[in-house]
């Protein structure tokens, strides 16, 4: 939404920042869902689809293999956030994409998977995650999709038949995701100039 303040949320600290499960959904949440805030008040925890598009963007459902393939996390997309009366946009950037996307590997989170961000299921792995270098001959253009360049796209393998007719039958073949990132950090430099101009103001009103 244009007009307000846009945050950029970045990883800190590699053990505790990041994303940390996959979460299949119904149709992806609208874009005012609620933001919640962890106990230090300065790290914003997500539980949101991050779409491609200001359309809604459906994960792509290959029947036979039982895989659900979709986009976790796209650089540079403001994202409509409000937390009470506060409103406001965060964008990830590209590097904290391509970040994101390696830690989520390193810890070997490729199991940790929720149903609506409620309850963790077995049976469901990341069997497939890049990062998108030409979105013209990346591997997504086989579902009929165009991701941006940079953007993290997976594919989920649901194991269990019983399983996967469940979740098509409630809908739950979405892809969101589940992680903790911190808003950055505003440069010295700018709260100085901001020191300065006050300053500057103040003595205008002086003469």
């Amino acid at each position: 939404m244009e007009g307000l303040e846009t945050i950029e949320m970045v990883i800190e600290d590699e053990s505790i920042n990041g994303v940390s499960a996959l979460s299949l959904v119904e149709t992806p949440a609208n874009e005012d869902e609620t933001v919640l805030l962890s106990k230090d008040n300065h790290s914003i925890k997500l539980s949101e689809v991050m779409e491609s598009n200001e359309v809604v963007e459906l994960a792509q459902v290959d029947e036979e293999q039982q895989l659900i393939m979709g986009l976790i996390l796209e650089p540079n997309k403001a994202i409509y956030r409000r937390n009470g009366e506060k409103e406001y946009n965060i964008i990830f950037s590209e590097e904290t994409v391509k970040k994101a996307a390696h830690l989520y590997m390193k810890n070997l989170n490729n199991n940790n998977t929720t149903l609506d961000h409620k309850e963790k299921v077995d049976g469901v792995s990341l069997v497939e995650t890049w990062l998108v270098r030409d979105p013209k001959r990346d591997a997504s253009n086989v579902f009929g999709k165009e991701y941006k360049k940079g953007a993290w796209a997976c594919v989920l393998k649901v194991h269990n038949k019983d399983q996967w007719e469940e979740y098509k039958e409630k809908g739950t073949t979405n892809i969101s995701l589940e992680g903790v990132f911190k808003p950055k950090k505003q440069e010295q430099k700018s709260k100085l100039e901001s020191k300065l101009s006050v300053l500057k103001s103040a003595a205008n009103d002086l003469k």
